[in-house]
Order: C-alpha cells, then structure tokens, then sequence
C-alpha cells in the first residue's frame, strides 16, 4: 500500500463534499467509526482520535482536523511517507496537503 491512509481518507471526504449529494452529519461518526476500525487491523495501536479528527475533517472539509494525530507513531507509520520522520514533518505535510484533481 503505497498511498497514505489520510490521503485515501481525504480523497472520500473530498469527493462527497464534491457530490451534488449533502453529507449528512449523522452519516459522519459511522463512517469514520468504521474506517477507524479498518485502521485498527494494520495499526493495533491506532489512535482513537483519529474519529474526532475524521469526523472534523468531514464538516470542514479540510484535512488539517488530522495534525493533531501527528503526535502518534502508528498514525505517523501509517502515512507511509519515508520523508516524514518527525512530528513538525508530519504536520507540515498535512497543513500543505493538496489532494488531487
């Protein structure tokens, strides 16, 4: 798996802020409840944060609820990105993350 798990998670996020179809807030806890578990099974220690986070970054539509995570090794791991090695790496990344078209 060579692509990030946030990026995976942004492109859905972007794509259904992109729908002619409205994201409904309720829909939102489940949604990053079962990615969140999803997580879980590569990354046994996966931050529970990562809801809130995901959740955050659902009603903003910005992927920058998800540096708060930067302090957790397996959501740092889980990026996949070799170039990130530290905490302020991992952040910076994040805030300047762009999706693609």
């Amino acid at each position: 798996m060579r692509q990030l798990i946030l990026i995976v998670v942004i492109v859905m996020v972007a794509g259904m802020l992109a729908s002619c179809v409205p994201v409904e807030p309720r829909d939102m806890l489940p949604y990053c409840k079962s990615q969140y578990e999803m997580l879980l099974v590569e990354y046994p220690d996966y931050p529970h944060a990562f809801i809130g986070a995901c959740v955050s970054s659902l009603q903003s539509g910005k992927p920058t609820a998800f540096v708060s995570l930067c302090g957790y090794e397996p959501f740092v791991e889980s990026l996949e990105i070799p170039e990130i090695d530290t905490k302020k790496e991992c952040m910076d990344y994040i805030k300047n993350y762009e999706p693609s078209p």
